[in-house]
């Protein structure tokens, strides 16, 4: 049986894409009307308000007996310690970054932010070639790149 084509998954890639292309110009504009920190507080803001109704929307999506993937969607609890490593990751991860980030980017122009956030993946890599921390093969796994043509999906 043939597969639809996802088309719905690739527009919303091509949207992260434009997202992410057009973040430094716009946190750049945004910085010459409002400073820094206070800017990166509303960012946070409308972003926590944002991840809280796609949680909420899958979760009713999920009670009304709707099909959800379990990317979204998970019946264990959360434990004791779950509930720790995502107060740590949410202190580290958003807040210690992002105030980083916000100032970074407000110290450097858009083409020196976008070229070191750009050279990470590299800087990983070499971070971990030195340390051997992990395997770094010739190619990535396949899950770490979407497969996006309808070619490659109708060989996997």
């Amino acid at each position: 049986m043939m597969r639809r084509p996802s088309w719905g998954i690739d527009a919303l890639l091509v949207l992260m894409v434009v997202i992410w292309g057009v973040n430094y110009s716009v946190i750049k504009r945004c910085f010459a009307e409002i400073p820094p920190q206070p800017f990166n507080a509303l960012r946070l803001v409308v972003g926590a308000g944002t991840f809280y109704l796609a949680i909420r929307a899958a979760r009713q999506a999920r009670e009304s007996g709707g099909r959800l993937s379990s990317v979204f969607y998970t019946t264990a609890p959360l434990t004791t310690r779950d509930r720790i490593d995502l107060l740590w990751l949410g202190l580290v991860g958003h807040l210690a970054y992002q105030s980083c980030f916000a100032g970074g980017v407000g110290a450097t122009s858009v083409s020196n932010a976008a070229l070191i956030i750009g050279s990470t993946p590299v800087a990983k890599h070499v971070y971990q070639r030195a340390t051997h921390a992990g395997t770094i093969t010739r190619r990535p796994p396949k899950a770490s790149a979407p497969q996006i043509s309808q070619t490659e999906k109708s060989k996997a």
